[in-house]
């Protein structure tokens, strides 16, 4: 922001290591970044530009000649070491210059480790030499460097013109670096491979430049590797290189200009690609993905079914995996069931190969687990994708992974974690590049804190994200951001507009084809607003519906808003005995696992029990559905609990609580530790405690053990 320009991720990360943090030096380095006044020669370095020079000149013109010797040998190693420097320069003198620099604390030398005590001293020591002492040094130190990637950079940096073995040993480098899952070093050294490599052997340029764009694409860096894929695409030669480019250029389009944009780019690919089913394989899927997304599943399963049969003609059982994973998945999402099993048992063989997260069995699984509410397996196995992904520096899926996880954290009641996971999905989302993501990310957003009651910022960020599903003509996550205002404002009283809204989904849904209830977990609210609008008839459509899809998809969570539906539609109707029996029912056999729902659910169950003169027990179940709401932060609910609560009369054994007293003791209660509480009440710990040892008082309880009991009115 100070220097007004934008600096790529690769140039911050060097500036931040050679100005050691210091945000001064960081401003000059960037500044002359910026204008051009830095040269990088040989691509791996940063040079220190003439303005930043002068300020620890005055420490290095103080160093003897072997210090200084000793000061540029480790200046230009990854990790010097005493052994390494004493084998480019004379062991005596080497000895010698090391005791001085250490003496003039330049370096800091601790058994054979050698550090610089500010990487500023690094930085300007390797400026200060000439071009030629440079590569000198380089060249001795690519003849004793073991490291197979240090090796490759030593031999680029002492090289004046492109060669086979340079090339080579940087080809061998980057390999390596993938290897161990670091796939921006991987990009660094193949881009630099290719500029090594003569130029009489132009497909092996294209193969690693291809390779670097692949690495650049996975470490997030999506519009760097867009101009390269665009590059190959358009010069290199007809073949494997070039189309497996194509491929991939659809993906990274998608990701970058939305899935309309990404559709036709597959489209056009599909036309260049030749013989290669492989690729065209790759291409049917991304269209069927594409299309799904911007146009419904109607016109996009065709090209899945496509993608199948060439798998199939293929013979190759790996094709044919992942094709028939993506046909099952947009059967999934059509609501004809989910193929949790079948999707499933690919997963396990196939493991998580592929750079396209989207496509991956292994994440399509994880979402049918949540679909089907099998909240903490899918809650464990997103958690171990994102650390994956974290572990192999795959920047491109941490958003896609993160907005699941945090979708699952919600559903089971992790609220303050799903908002702290929602808010890192926003944040890889737009430091990656993925611009296509970012209605997903406003959208998990509005979700996470329509659920907490953070209204305003709940509709701006709906109002965002509304713009944002338009723009990159995404339709789920329009008809989930459109879910998400009616559940807003059914739980603000304005049911008039919740109904509105959501008889939009419902018939948006229907038309896209996307009928899955899971996806957009409307069904619920769209019943209890007709309800509360005297919209009987159209209520019993729904719950009856609902009814229908929990008897045939065997799904716990729809078998619990079924029967909070029926309840609450024969208490409209008068039937009030009834009306609890239902309700008592479902919330015996509820095992959903989503504390939200429960507790609306007993919310119900406690309303008409108040209307049917069951005073006790609709203390009781109004009660437990307060403290719920409490414990997970559902503001908004924790009013309409309360409200209800004031209507059935009596004396709470709480009564003597103050309002900030029993916010803590119903917190602490359902599970909170003193910093969780601190936080979602906006007060100190140390206040949390002091009201906690009041409550215990006012209570005559010893321990939070008690404190369940205690909080049901007597």
């Amino acid at each position: 922001r100070h220097l007004g320009g934008r600096l790529e991720r690769r140039s911050i990360a060097r500036l931040h290591h050679s100005s050691g943090g210091n945000p001064l030096f960081a401003l000059q380095l960037g500044r002359a970044i910026l204008q051009g006044d830095v040269v990088d020669e040989d691509g791996f370095g940063l040079l220190i530009p003439a303005t930043l020079q002068q300020v620890v000149a005055d420490r290095l013109l103080a160093l003897s000649p072997a210090a200084l010797d000793v000061v540029q040998a480790a200046a230009a190693v990854a990790r010097p070491t005493a052994a390494l420097i004493e084998s480019v320069v004379a062991t005596d003198r080497a000895r010698e210059g090391l005791a001085a620099a250490s003496a003039a604390g330049v370096l800091s030398v601790d058994r054979d480790r050698v550090g610089f005590t500010h990487p500023l001293l690094a930085t300007a020591a390797y400026s200060q030499m000439s071009a030629v002492d440079r590569r000198h040094l380089h060249a001795r130190l690519a003849e004793v460097v073991e490291d197979v990637e240090e090796r490759g950079r030593h031999l680029a940096s002492a090289a004046e013109r492109p060669g086979t073995e340079v090339a080579a040993a940087l080809d061998a480098g980057a390999l390596r670096a993938r290897a161990r899952y670091a796939p921006e070093t991987a990009a660094e050294l193949w881009e630099a491979a290719a500029r090594f490599t003569p130029a009489d052997q132009a497909p092996m340029v294209w193969e690693r430049r291809l390779h670097a764009a692949d690495c650049l694409f996975e470490a997030g860096e999506v519009a760097r590797a867009r101009v390269v894929f665009e590059d190959i695409s358009r010069a290199a030669s007809p073949g494997p290189t070039r189309t497996r480019s194509l491929v991939r250029l659809g993906w990274v389009i998608a990701h970058i200009e939305g899935f309309e944009a990404g559709a036709v780019a597959f489209e056009r690919a599909l036309d260049e690609l030749g013989d290669d089913v492989t690729a065209e394989v790759e291409v049917e899927e991304g269209l069927a993905w594409c299309l799904h997304s911007s146009s419904g599943l109607a016109p996009a399963e065709p090209h899945a079914r496509r993608a199948l049969a060439l798998a199939e003609g293929s013979g190759d059982p790996q094709l044919v995996a992942g094709a028939l994973t993506n046909l099952y998945f947009l059967g999934s999402l059509a609501g004809r069931g989910l193929a949790v099993e079948a999707v499933g048992q690919v997963a396990r063989t196939a493991g998580s190969s592929g750079p396209e997260i989207l496509v991956r069995p292994d994440w399509m699984h994880s979402l049918l687990l949540m679909f089907d509410d099998h909240l903490i397996e899918a809650r464990e196995r997103f958690a171990t994708l994102h650390r994956e992904a974290a572990d192999r520096g795959d920047e491109h899926s941490l958003p896609f992974i993160l907005f699941h996880l945090a979708r699952t954290e919600l559903l089971s009641g992790q609220w303050t974690q799903a908002l702290h996971t929602a808010r890192q999905c926003s944040e890889t989302a737009r430091s990656s590049g993925q611009a296509s993501e970012l209605p997903y990310a406003c959208d998990i957003e509005a979700i996470v804190e329509a659920h907490l009651g953070a209204v305003d910022s709940a509709f701006t960020r709906i109002a965002e994200g509304l713009e944002l599903t338009d723009r990159f003509a995404v339709i789920p996550a329009r008809l989930e951001m459109m879910a998400t205002r009616g559940f807003l404002e059914l739980s603000l009283g304005r049911n008039d507009e919740a109904d509105r809204t959501l008889t939009e989904v419902a018939a948006a849904a229907e038309d896209s084809g996307l009928l899955e209830p899971a996806l957009f977990r409307y069904h619920g609210d769209a019943i209890e607003a007709k309800i509360a609008l005297g919209r009987l008839d159209e209520a019993a459509t729904l719950v009856d519906r609902v009814e229908g899809l929990a008897a045939t998809l065997q799904r716990p969570w729809l078998a619990l808003i079924a029967g909070r539906g029926s309840g609450l539609l024969q208490a409209a109707r008068g039937q009030l005995g009834d009306a609890c029996d239902v309700l008592a029912a479902a919330l015996a056999e509820d095992g959903a696992g989503q504390p939200f729902e429960r507790a609306r659910t007993l919310l119900a169950f406690g309303s008409v029990q108040r209307r049917h003169r069951q005073k006790r027990a609709a203390r009781d179940a109004l009660v437990a559905a307060h403290t719920t709401f409490a414990g997970l932060g559902a503001r908004l609910w924790v009013d309409k609990a309360a409200a209800e609560l004031a209507r059935v009369g009596g004396r709470p054994a709480t009564s003597g609580l103050t309002p900030t007293e029993l916010q803590v003791a119903e917190l602490i209660a359902a599970g909170r530790t003193y910093r969780e509480v601190a936080a979602e009440l906006f007060i100190s710990p140390k206040t949390v405690q002091w009201n906690l040892s009041k409550v215990y008082r006012k209570l005559d309880i010893r321990s939070r053990a008690e404190l369940p009991g205690r909080l049901k009115p007597r």
